[in-house]
């Protein structure tokens, strides 16, 4: 499964660099039909707002900062990080990654860049379930009350129950 998600990952990588290439130069792209005129002004900041709130998720994880989480770590150097922009998401490096793609496809307002959005919206809700289940293993109550207020990406959104 490790291997499959890799090459997902390349491919999402090379789909978004052939975009940008494509765009820039007035190459063909594929799924290319542009849904609305592009935005710029609105695209950059929007993009520039989604990696600033990963950046700032990931100097607020310190230590606990890990790709993937590797089940094997009984507890993170740091432990439960609930500071930062963790007190409105439980998840805001994915929100960042998300909001980063919206930006994106106002920049590139084509198909492809829809149903990458799209993409990474479901496997980003994949992988924060799946995490959640590790951080539940790992913190219990300490971690399911903090769920309780917490949107599972933004807030008052996805908490649980």
């Amino acid at each position: 499964m490790d291997r499959i998600k890799e090459a997902a990952l390349i491919l999402f990588g090379v789909l978004l660099v052939w975009q940008a290439v494509a765009a820039a130069f007035g190459l063909y792209i594929p799924l290319g039909n542009r849904l609305f005129d592009p935005l710029p002004a609105l695209g950059t900041i929007v993009t520039f707002a989604g990696a600033s709130l990963i950046l700032s998720a990931i100097a607020t994880m310190g230590a606990s900062w890990e790709i993937p989480i590797s089940p094997e770590q009984n507890s993170p150097a740091a432990g439960l990080i609930t500071s930062g922009p963790f007190r409105f998401s439980r998840n805001p490096i994915y929100l960042g990654g998300i909001v980063t793609l919206v930006g994106w496809m106002l920049l590139i307002p084509a198909l492809l860049s829809f149903i990458i959005v799209i993409a990474a919206i479901l496997n980003l809700r994949h992988q924060a379930l799946e995490e959640e289940e590790y951080l539940i293993r790992t913190y219990g109550p300490q971690y399911e009350a903090w769920a309780r207020e917490v949107g599972r990406f933004v807030p008052w959104f996805g908490r649980l129950a």
